[in-house]
């Protein structure tokens, strides 16, 4: 079984009552972070075949968005007018175009602590979700994260 199929379901934080697992992220991490490059990319694009694009598993694909903000060294913000987005996430930046794109969102890092917090799911409307070309996209402007980096992520519980 592939690790990604045991991600948490981050959509289902859109209920304040629902808390997800995200201790689950970190083992998919490491044995995502074991692959060879063009296994590594085999896997993302399987598992986007199978429920991000072109039909949408919403509580699947939901994990998946998460954890390509954790697998990569991205920062809070990135420049509005060089970042493509990937799928239809209600996400705090298309609302505020005067300022720059909160591309880690959901995802916030401390990164002298390493303690990770993500925000609940806001929604999402439209097509599929397009993982690997998200994946691509984060592969050519940004480094993957290391598994010192990985092994030290700490989780709320």
């Amino acid at each position: 079984m592939s690790a990604l199929e045991r991600l948490p379901d981050w959509s289902k934080t859109i209920d304040p009552d629902h808390h997800a697992d995200y201790s689950l992220l970190k083992p998919a991490l490491i044995d995502l972070g074991t692959l060879a490059d063009a296994d590594r990319r085999s896997e993302i694009e399987a598992y986007s075949r199978k429920y991000c694009f072109p039909k949408l598993d919403l509580s699947k694909a939901s994990g998946l968005y998460v954890l390509l903000r954790l697998a990569f060294v991205i920062p809070r913000e990135y420049p509005r007018w060089s970042t493509k987005v990937f799928g239809g996430w209600r996400h705090p930046s298309t609302t505020q175009t005067d300022q720059p794109f909160r591309i880690l969102w959901p995802v916030e890092i401390n990164e002298q602590t390493y303690r990770v917090l993500i925000a609940p799911f806001r929604g999402y409307t439209g097509k599929g979700y397009d993982a690997i070309g998200e994946y691509d996209y984060f592969l050519q402007h940004f480094p993957l994260r290391s598994g010192d980096s990985i092994r030290r992520l700490v989780f709320p519980a």
